[in-house]
């Protein structure tokens, strides 16, 4: 038994490092402090554990401005699928006598600075499975890791990272259930049923998701083409409607009507939900400010993801090639985008970069692996790939580094807040705040570990890992 945990060990020892590196830089700029956002959804773990109950009457301090009010009742107005999440989590803070806020707060950082670094991990091994080099696997890793915004969010308590390890999760699980139809002509149902734990937490973690499970459910669908249908309900579409559910059912028990959500009584904007969203006019403005503005652009504040543009193109020229997957990853990409630039609420309210796309963020990424193997002899390439991936993890460091919430009267929140403050010697952390020498040993033992991760692809030549 111990002789096969020391395999598995082994065999993915590189992931087990690059995890502990990133985890370790998450971690380590987490303060324990709370936006409105995040109060609200702990705000609702707290009624359940404690008081047994949806209504978030006791810990209204917590959510703030964030909050429902229905039937002179006040609950949290976000998604449920972090209230939930957190529960063991705030479990094992309470046996701990973890009960100050700060505590709190920083417990559930943590946990989300876990995902954030699987979903890294997650995405390496996603790339070499579409039979990518190491090499490639672990830039487009750092590149995802480092160079976006899941940088920046990855201290917080928001649903964002827990949305995008969700959704690259299912994809892959569904990937994987894939490949052993075609090479053994027929499937266990393991990977099916991860499928469909990951669709069903992606859709409470955030409800727009709801376009991303469409798209990878008929993915699927479309790649086999309906065989083994009774399997693929029992161990796919089950689970995720049984998670999924959970919605409906806290829905019911608040409204009386399972499809009303608390959104429609949001205290702040309610009404501007219900009378404004998804209009015409809106969508020039939100579009540009998602994708190229110095406010929230996405190709603003990491120009590398403009090297996946021509990975899709070429991905769509190959002859010969599958193209369901890439259309997969652009429609869900393109889902989430048009919902958001249609609505007043693109902007995501004090927000260091375009929050809201950091759920298909993954997706974003992936086809840069294709930029990446057909020009990666190409000198010229790489001088540019450096500049842009030094640009791009300059912004996104500063979110994590200085905070991702600037005022939303900053329209460049990297020159007009994030960089003065950086400048005055100024770090968001928490470890940082207690004793400045925890930087330098945060350092030092990232570098270590940098430097195996290096070791470990130093003699691998340029050639396709073998499936492990």
């Amino acid at each position: 038994m111990q002789n096969k945990t020391l395999k598995k060990i082994t065999k993915f020892k590189t992931e087990l490092k690059m995890f502990l590196l990133l985890f370790i830089i998450y971690a380590y700029f987490i303060t324990g402090f709370h936006s409105a956002n995040e109060g609200s959804a702990l705000a609702l773990t707290k009624a359940i554990v404690d008081d047994r109950t949806l209504t978030i009457n006791n810990y209204r301090d917590l959510a703030s401005v964030d909050v429902s009010l229905y039937k002179d009742h006040y609950y949290s107005d976000k998604d449920i699928g972090r209230a939930i999440i957190g529960i063991p989590v705030y479990v094992i803070d309470k046996l701990l006598g973890f009960t100050i806020e700060h505590q709190i707060f920083f417990s559930m950082e943590l946990m989300t600075a876990f995902f954030s670094a699987a979903s890294v991990v997650l995405l390496y091994r996603f790339v070499i499975f579409m039979k990518g080099t190491a090499r490639i696997a672990l830039v487009l890793a750092f590149v995802y890791g480092f160079a976006t915004i899941l940088f920046s969010f990855s201290k917080t308590f928001f649903a964002h990272p827990y949305s995008a390890f969700f959704n690259l999760s299912a994809l892959f699980a569904l990937l994987l259930a894939i490949k052993e139809i075609k090479e053994n002509g027929k499937k266990k149902g393991k990977y099916l049923f991860l499928s469909g734990i990951s669709l069903g937490f992606s859709f409470l973690m955030e409800y727009t998701n709801v376009f991303v499970v469409v798209i990878i459910l008929s993915f699927f669908f479309y790649k086999v083409r309906f065989k083994f249908l009774f399997k693929s309900i029992l161990f796919l579409i089950f689970p995720f409607l049984v998670i999924s559910s959970t919605l409906l059912f806290y829905n019911y028990a608040i409204f009386g009507n399972p499809f009303v959500t608390t959104y429609t009584y949001q205290l702040s904007y309610g009404n501007i939900l219900q009378t404004t969203y998804f209009r015409y006019d809106f969508l020039r403005e939100g579009l540009n400010g998602l994708l190229v503005s110095r406010w929230r652009g996405l190709f603003y504040y990491s120009p590398i993801l403009l090297l996946s543009l021509i990975g899709f193109l070429h991905w769509f020229r190959e002859k010969n090639s599958d193209k369901a997957l890439p259309i997969a990853l652009i429609l869900s990409f393109l889902a989430i985008l048009l919902f958001y630039a249609a609505t007043p609420a693109w902007r995501g309210g004090n927000s260091y970069g375009p929050r809201y796309l950091i759920a298909v963020m993954p997706f974003i990424v992936l086809p840069m692996w294709k930029t990446i193997e057909i020009y990666k002899r190409n000198k010229i390439f790489w001088i540019i790939f450096l500049i842009l991936f030094a640009y791009s993890t300059a912004f996104a460091a500063l979110g994590s580094f200085v905070g991702p919430a600037p005022a939303e009267s900053f329209t460049d929140p990297f020159w007009q807040q994030n960089l003065p403050l950086f400048m005055t010697g100024f770090l968001d952390s928490y470890l940082y705040s207690e004793n400045k020498v925890t930087l330098y040993l945060m350092i030092f033992i990232s570098a270590f570990i940098l430097e195996q991760i290096l070791k470990d692809f130093l003699f691998i030549k340029s050639s396709k890992l073998k499936k492990r």
